[in-house]
């Protein structure tokens, strides 16, 4: 399920967003910010950590876009950009195995999620889109970039693309696992 050409990619981020309106567009405020637990989050939460997912790289493929990268030593390591695009992809992928946690720089920024959220994904996902297009011109794969997370983690292009796609999918298995449990409102 991944993609290696700017149409497969902004195709499917046009499947995600119908997605996510088909599946999310109609819970009320309240079912939108339920939670089955303090610890746990909400379908909304689910929706405003991909908001934030995709905002995160906005930044690394703008510094693409205007040819004005900072330097990086740990890009210019062999191996380890492949070993960590494969390892992050795995953990984001659409399979949900087990539970993790994310790291700061995603977290949903709110536990009291606007109904505006469905809009704020879009926008965050179409401009995502916009940006791969601008960058069509790079080979996904050889292109190295810096995680939004820490300089020390760094893998391609391409692996950067589809960590924000697929992980989409990821969060609307959560958001649908939460919309099936028992107390969740009516």
């Amino acid at each position: 399920m991944y993609f290696t050409t700017v149409p497969e990619i902004t195709s499917e981020i046009k499947k995600i967003i119908a997605q996510s309106k088909a599946d999310f567009s109609h819970l009320t405020y309240e079912q939108l910010n339920w939670k089955p637990s303090a610890k746990a989050w909400s379908v909304g939460q689910c929706l405003d950590h991909l908001a934030q997912s995709a905002d995160a790289y906005e930044p690394i493929f703008r510094e693409l876009i205007a040819k004005n990268r900072t330097p990086n030593f740990w890009r210019s390591v062999p191996v380890l950009p492949k070993l960590f695009g494969n390892m992050i992809l795995k953990a984001v992928g659409p399979i949900r195995n087990k539970k993790s946690k994310t790291f700061p720089v995603f977290e949903p920024t709110t536990s009291d999620v606007s109904l505006d959220i469905l809009n704020e994904l879009e926008k965050k996902l179409r401009l995502f889109s916009s940006l791969v297009e601008q960058l069509e011109e790079y080979d996904f794969k050889k292109i190295i970039v810096t995680s939004p997370v820490t300089n020390f983690v760094n893998y391609s292009l391409l692996d950067a693309i589809n960590i924000v796609t697929v992980h989409n999918y990821r969060h609307f298995a959560q958001a649908h696992e939460v919309m099936e449990m028992d107390g969740f409102p009516v």
